[in-house]
């Protein structure tokens, strides 16, 4: 969703530089075709706690999937025995979320100099391990990306970092990116994982917008 992600970057470097999501809708719609496709006669139960977005959860309600909850209401029905259910939950929403966050500080390691010359650059955005990057605590799988890169543009060794300055704060420890300067963007596709409706008491920062759309 390049083209949504630069509108809203725009109006957002105009109104301030909070993070965003942007969902695209439609690959939550393809990957339950996919399920339908694979899966047969599996009944899919969507586990909520995944993303509990009510745009999620409204899409899925329309496709006549289950959902696999905690509440005891939710919990007391009786399903048939012979039944076969699966609780998915990234399956379905992980591809289909974009976090946009910004870039609110940075410094230079001069302490940890490179082999190769030079010296690592450190970044610190606008959202963190108490907020939408909360799973990197226990999944170090983030794959960061500037929205705004040129060709042939050289790379440094890279951390980000969140805006609480606590060392748990630790969003990707080491990466190769261009040099970037405060006010750019980085884009962390994959994020559908992340429960938009949660956020610590310990986050200092606003909650994301999340801007839906269909593809």
């Amino acid at each position: 969703p390049r083209d949504v992600i630069d509108n809203y970057i725009y109006e957002h470097n105009l109104t301030g530089k909070n993070a965003f999501f942007v969902a695209d809708l439609g690959k939550i719609f393809k990957k339950h075709l996919a399920w339908q496709n694979i899966m047969g006669r599996i009944k899919p139960f969507y586990t909520v706690k995944c993303n509990s977005s009510p745009a999620v959860l409204e899409i899925l309600a329309a496709f006549g999937t289950g959902f696999a909850c905690a509440s005891k209401n939710e919990l007391s029905t009786v399903y048939d025995l012979t039944r076969i259910i699966a609780e998915p939950g990234s399956f379905y929403v992980s591809s289909a979320f974009t976090l946009a966050v910004n870039i609110i500080k940075k410094t230079v390691e001069n302490d940890q100099p490179l082999p190769s010359g030079g010296n690592p650059f450190v970044y610190y955005m606008n959202e963190g391990v108490y907020g939408s990057f909360g799973s990197t605590l226990f999944e170090k799988n983030t794959a960061p990306k500037v929205h705004k890169r040129y060709e042939y543009e050289p790379l440094f060794a890279s951390s980000l970092l969140g805006p609480s300055c606590d060392e748990l704060d630790v969003i990707v420890d080491h990466c190769l990116l261009p040099e970037m300067e405060v006010g750019d963007w980085i884009v962390f596709e994959n994020m559908g994982s992340a429960n938009l409706n949660e956020q610590s008491a310990f986050a200092i920062s606003e909650k994301p917008s999340l801007y839906n759309f269909m593809s």
